[in-house]
């Protein structure tokens, strides 16, 4: 479950960190930025809602709790 959770948002960094570079060398604006990234932040937002399914409790000790404890903060 954390690979299924972890994955799709590392790439999803990724694509965030590469349309990074083309605004710090002045080739992307900073508003067609934030037009490219609202793609991004959606996935992301979807991703991280995912785990919210599942019922842990704060007592729980396994990875998949801390995977889901850590999307919902």
């Amino acid at each position: 479950m954390s690979a299924e959770l972890g994955t799709p948002l590392v790439k999803q960094r990724e694509k965030l960190f590469e349309l990074c570079h083309p605004v710090r060398d002045g080739t992307l604006s900073g508003d067609d930025f934030d037009e490219l990234v609202q793609d991004i932040r959606s996935s992301m937002r979807a991703t991280l809602q995912e785990p919210h399914k599942y019922e842990i409790t704060t007592r729980r000790k396994t990875p998949l709790a801390k995977t889901v404890r850590t999307c919902r903060q």
